[in-house]
């Protein structure tokens, strides 16, 4: 999945909630997380995970299996 369609799921689970805003960026989506409030949504843990593979998806595989 590329930057785009992340933000495009992000924004289609949000559209369901009185969330007032589009996330458009990494920093629009560290404001919706860091924001304890927003912790109500169902699909905040969702979010947060695709939050991860966004930011963290070139990182090298610290724990390969089987170690």
């Amino acid at each position: 999945m590329n930057e785009k369609e992340i933000f495009d799921k992000i924004n289609d689970m949000l559209t369901d909630t009185d969330f007032p805003l589009e996330i458009r960026s990494i920093a629009d989506l560290e404001d919706f997380l860091n924001d304890d409030d927003n912790r109500r949504f169902e699909s905040f843990e969702l979010i947060g995970r695709l939050y991860d593979n966004l930011v963290y998806r070139n990182e090298v595989d610290r724990y390969p299996e089987g170690i």
